[in-house]
């Protein structure tokens, strides 16, 4: 009878520890190795101790098979097979702790706390995200290496239907996969994808970008400098499309600021661009004495080279006389060396040759609004002549116009042999930009003292170069007194 006894003793106490759930009531025996962090390495002598370089991480607990709810923090996990899983888990800089709370169908709560170390900074493949930029009043990403600053409550807008997106969340990731630099390009920086959920997705304004230059990598000087956009081509920059948007420096932080657009996503980075066109050293480098200008208006994004792929920058004719410039060409130069304001930029950025293609462009629309093209024929495509240049010159400068024609006309008169073929109505416009030395003249060997300004001679991209570097030399001088 003892024996039987004991016997039912044994199988009760066997059928409840068979019964008992893994974790049971002492949390310790769920080992911290079933946890996972992805990306992100484990401690070698503290198991429960993780080190990230994303502000996202996927959190697994695996081998709680009798559990019934896993919650991370305050978020549950999906069950995958053996695994239950936060995909998204955002991360603070530094340590964060978290709690993984075990729910069993006894309604056992056990505990554990990992604790997951955010170290910020633009490592390779590193991601950042915002969550709700709605609620961001400034994002800064990856200890100053990127801010993107947003303003107040700017949200994601799907664009179309005028409403707010469902999502919205932005993504900075550095893409560290081999990228093949551009043409006269040498990267100065770290490559950033920017996006949104959707590719359709924008930006109820404009934003602004800021992005830290490596100084050691310098090709040349610090007017060489320029953030470049790349399209999104299925998670790569698309080395076809891109623009280069110039940027302000600020040699103290090391860093270069642009504007955001609202439709802005894609892929940035500082470049230093040398500007090693070939157009330099053609026809016995004809043209070298103009690298001085165009390199720096190229890198600034205010001149952008006809064909840039071939290494060629397009100052020179095919039988070596200097490219014409187009109005739409020069009208986007000054818009963009003066900033204009423009009431809203394009939908998004798109290497366009408005040269050869004459296409629509908002800072044309700046320069036809301050009223530069006045008074002259307008067709984006139209070239442009000496005299209508120096209207545009003088109009976008506002230079000092004498409003007194038969005065202006003897004081062009003695200083231009040709003073006679300026138009009537241009001849103020000429002086101005004569005196303020915008637009360079030659002398009349055969009569010293004056000059020729050949009025109706086609306007020169050399020659354009040549006069937007003057102004922005003399702006900064004048902003320097």
């Amino acid at each position: 009878m003892l024996k039987q006894i004991l016997m039912l003793i044994a199988v009760v106490t066997l059928i409840g520890f068979v019964g008992q759930p893994a974790f049971a009531s002492d949390y310790d025996e769920v080992e911290y190795r079933d946890i996972r962090v992805e990306p992100g390495e484990r401690d070698e002598d503290q198991d429960n101790y993780f080190t990230v370089q994303s502000n996202r991480v996927e959190i697994k607990v695996r081998n709680v098979p009798d559990a019934e709810k896993v919650f991370i923090g305050d978020l549950e996990a999906t069950a995958s097979g053996r695994h239950w899983i936060v995909e998204d888990f955002l991360l603070n800089t530094g340590e964060n702790e978290i709690l993984i709370t075990l729910e069993g169908p006894e309604g056992i709560t056990p505990e554990l706390t990992i604790y997951i170390r955010f170290i910020n900074i633009a490592a390779e493949d590193s991601s950042y995200i915002i969550a709700d930029v709605s609620a961001e009043e400034q994002v800064i990403a990856f200890s100053g290496a990127i801010e993107l600053y947003l303003g107040e409550e700017n949200a994601v807008l799907d664009r179309g239907r005028n409403r707010l997106a469902e999502e919205q969340r932005v993504e900075i990731n550095v893409y560290g996969q081999h990228f093949q630099p551009l043409l006269n390009h040498r990267p100065v920086s770290t490559l950033f994808e920017i996006r949104a959920d959707d590719q359709d997705y924008t930006l109820f304004k404009n934003g602004q970008l800021t992005l830290r230059y490596n100084i050691d990598n310098l090709a040349a000087g610090l007017e060489t400098l320029a953030v470049v956009w790349f399209e999104d081509y299925d998670g790569r920059p698309n080395n076809s499309v891109f623009v280069n948007l110039g940027g302000h420096i600020d040699p103290e932080n090391n860093t270069i600021t642009v504007p955001f657009i609202k439709s802005g996503f894609g892929f940035y980075g500082v470049y230093s661009v040398t500007g090693a066109f070939r157009d330099f050293h053609m026809h016995n480098e004809k043209l070298n004495w103009t690298s001085t200008y165009v390199k720096p208006l190229y890198a600034q994004g205010i001149m952008e080279p006809l064909f840039p792929h071939a290494g060629v920058f397009g100052l020179l004719t095919w039988d070596g006389r200097e490219q014409p410039i187009t109005q739409g060409e020069f009208a986007t130069m000054l818009a963009k060396a003066l900033a204009l304001p423009v009431d809203e930029l394009h939908a998004g950025y798109r290497h366009h040759n408005l040269h050869l293609t004459g296409a629509s462009d908002p800072h044309i629309e700046a320069a036809l609004n301050h009223g530069l093209l006045s008074g002259i024929p307008v067709g984006v495509g139209n070239v442009l002549t000496r005299e209508q240049a120096a209207v545009m010159i003088a109009r976008a400068t506002e230079l000092k116009i004498h409003n007194r024609p038969d005065i202006i006309s003897r004081i062009v008169g003695r200083v231009f042999t040709d003073g006679t073929s300026i138009s009537a109505w241009m001849q103020p416009h000429v002086f101005a930009v004569y005196r303020a030395e915008y637009i360079s003249v030659e002398m009349d060997v055969e009569q010293r003292g004056r000059f020729i300004f050949a009025p109706k001679d086609l306007f020169t991209r050399p020659q354009a170069a040549e006069t937007i570097h003057r102004i922005l030399q003399n702006i900064n001088e004048q902003q320097a007194e």
